[in-house]
């Protein structure tokens, strides 16, 4: 149940419940963690280059960069 929201929620992945009527595979667990994990690394660049472009503009964030 829980990989199947992560599935649905990594918009990379096909977003079809219905994938093996159209003829597709669900993907595997290693698939799905492999696509989230790589989605979530995106999301950090564009969260942390948005934050450097408004500190380049002179503004203030309240949220920080994370440190791994």
């Amino acid at each position: 149940m829980e990989m199947e929201r992560l599935r649905k929620a990594v918009p990379t992945l096909l977003q079809s419940t219905d994938s093996c009527v159209m003829g597709v595979a669900k993907p595997s667990k290693g698939m799905v963690l492999a696509a989230a994990i790589n989605y979530i690394l995106k999301i950090e660049q564009e969260r942390d280059s948005a934050i450097h472009e408004i500190e380049r503009l002179g503004g203030n964030t309240r949220v920080g960069k994370l440190n791994r």
